[in-house]
């Protein structure tokens, strides 16, 4: 994605049918032009031991990327964590983005564990989440978010 030219710069104040000229291209092309997605889900139910895919999304185009994801688990004891993850890499060998956990909790608790980080990647490159826990009792993602924002070509 090439980052236009403006066809005109003006001086002094603008009519709101200025506005909407190639005067203010430049801004158009950073909120509207470039890939901004922020995600929902709830009700996400996860599986003992694995991390479980909460949500993904996939790149439109080569370039740098900020992620983030949050989670809200339900209350439940046991270790919890989440890894912000290029095309489903969970392993603890594998390149992740960036993790958050929440490790030690001897009561039932509700958790919420955020993690975000910048990351290269290219066309078709998926970006997604995964939650871990270890308890046996049921437990899933109350409210999870995800949201990226392609920062610019390598």
């Amino acid at each position: 994605m090439a980052v236009p030219v403006p066809a005109d710069f003006t001086d002094g104040d603008l009519a709101a049918a200025e506005m909407n000229t190639s005067v203010f291209d430049p801004l158009d092309y950073l909120f509207n032009g470039l890939q901004a997605t922020i995600q929902r889900v709830t009700a996400v139910s996860l599986t003992q031991g694995v991390f479980s895919s909460v949500d993904s999304i996939t790149c439109d185009e080569d370039g740098f990327f900020i992620a983030y994801a949050s989670v809200r688990c339900s209350s439940v004891r046991g270790n919890k964590e989440l890894r912000l993850t290029i095309n489903g890499l969970y392993d603890d060998g594998d390149d992740w983005i960036a993790t958050s956990n929440q490790f030690g909790v001897a009561t039932p608790a509700f958790s919420s564990l955020t993690a975000a980080g910048l990351v290269e990647c290219v066309a078709g490159d998926v970006i997604e989440y995964g939650v871990f826990v270890d308890t046996p009792d049921s437990c899933q993602v109350d409210n999870g978010v995800m949201g990226v924002l392609w920062v610019r070509n390598p």
